[in-house]
């Protein structure tokens, strides 16, 4: 069909790497070589992470290369980002873990929680399994009508650059990292009440929570206890990709500011015989992909 015609032809236009600096603060895609100076601490301070006991340190070691391997795998998707510090020996003062997901991976990813938690769950494993459910309870796929998403489960920012405007540049910066690779929804995991604030100053919408009070473990006991004002996982999601076939549809949402990004003529696309295969009423001459000002 038309649409993913488009989307082959959308994913091959090049992308900068570099997303610009302001006030000395350089946002570009993560490396690999990157990941390497990542401090490991900066997980502990996220606000599940903070609430739950440590794990076994044999334990904890076990699970880091395949903690390191999911990441690797998302930064060569191009979808990670790093803010670096350019008065400051190109320090990472901030970052954003993304990757691209179909439905089957979430499902995939929420049986492998499920299995686990028949065992003697850890701090992680209690996290997984909640995060996963609340991914599958948003029903993010069905509601937005969309095969494919970028998922964004990871922000952080220094504490000594907080209050800088520093995540909402990665965030916008993700924004158009999601469009250029031809998604149409972004939808982001907030575990901390100030992420989801920020998110939805830039035009995310809430489209479930749930309160981690309410989580419990199989004796009935709450598993997460964060410091407020975190009380509640969030899931965020924004649209960034719309697809008109109508002429109509297109001009109403470019009156909503919405910029047509790339066209393409009905006449245009042919099958293999050579014909013309959509053939609509004036005035309904081309597909339109429109999205949102970033």
């Amino acid at each position: 069909m038309l649409t993913s015609h488009y989307e082959i032809k959308y994913q091959k236009h090049s992308m900068s790497l570099n997303f610009g600096s302001k006030d000395g603060i350089l946002i570009r895609t993560m490396t690999v070589e990157d990941y390497k100076q990542i401090d490991r601490k900066i997980y502990s301070e996220e606000p599940l992470v903070s609430s739950t006991e440590k794990e076994p340190q044999d334990y904890s070691e076990a699970r880091q290369k395949k903690f390191d391997d999911f990441h690797i795998r998302q930064i060569e998707q191009g979808t990670c980002l790093v803010a670096i510090n350019e008065n400051d020996n190109g320090r990472i003062v901030g970052l954003v873990f993304a990757h691209g997901e179909v439905p089957s991976e979430l499902e995939e990813q929420h049986r492998s929680a499920i299995a686990i938690q028949t065992g003697q769950s850890t701090a992680k494993q209690h996290i997984m399994l909640f995060l996963c459910g609340a991914r599958i309870k948003a029903n993010l796929f069905e509601r937005y009508g969309v095969s494919q998403l970028l998922y964004s489960h990871i922000t952080y920012v220094d504490a000594s650059m907080r209050g800088r405007g520093i995540g909402s540049r990665l965030a916008a910066a993700l924004m158009e990292v999601g469009r250029a690779k031809g998604y149409s929804l972004m939808a982001a995991s907030c575990s901390s009440f100030y992420s989801a604030r920020q998110k939805e100053a830039l035009g995310m919408e809430c489209v479930y929570s749930e309160a981690f009070a309410d989580y419990k473990d199989d004796k009935g006991e709450v598993v997460f206890h964060p410091t407020a004002p975190h009380t509640h996982l969030r899931i965020m999601a924004i649209k960034l990709l719309y697809r008109s076939t109508s002429f109509y549809s297109a001009r109403q949402k470019e009156s909503m500011g919405m910029e047509c990004i790339y066209k393409e003529a009905y006449a245009d696309y042919k099958d293999s015989a050579g014909q013309v295969v959509f053939k609509p009423p004036a005035p309904h001459t081309h597909i339109r992909v429109l999205a949102i000002k970033l």
